[in-house]
């Protein structure tokens, strides 16, 4: 799609549900491919209840810096998905360092939702929570 018909939508979707808090992200090979670009269409639709979907695997993947892309971005999030780089697993080893993502994110108050499948299994994946 263009941006100017996802612009319409989404304005007429915030409009349609004052009360929902609603996110976009970017995503490589999609309509909003990067940040500027997905950054540009909140702007545009202008609305208290559109913000920044930030994924971290994404945040990786879009810019080999998910710590650097939050710095940039982060302000901007409405939701906060995590997920390791590569492979869109648990927040363990790998490209992304999380205790300084997540010691980055301090003061951020919004949703922070686990997107991920884990390695082994659920309850072992959530060994990277704090005690």
């Amino acid at each position: 799609g263009d941006p100017e018909t996802l612009t319409r939508n989404l304005a007429r979707a915030c409009d349609a549900a004052p009360k929902w808090r609603l996110a976009i992200g970017p995503r490589a090979g999609w309509a909003l491919a990067d940040y500027p670009a997905t950054e540009a269409v909140i702007a545009a639709v202008a609305a208290p209840n559109l913000g920044l979907l930030f994924d971290t695997a994404e945040a990786q993947a879009l810019t080999g810096d998910a710590l650097g892309a939050w710095a940039q971005h982060g302000a901007g999030a409405a939701l906060v998905q995590v997920a390791q780089s590569p492979g869109r697993d648990d927040p363990g080893p790998g490209a992304i360092d999380f205790p300084a993502l997540f010691t980055a994110m301090a003061g951020y108050t919004g949703w922070v939702a686990a997107a991920y499948t884990p390695r082994l299994t659920t309850q072992a994946g959530l060994g990277w929570l704090p005690r």
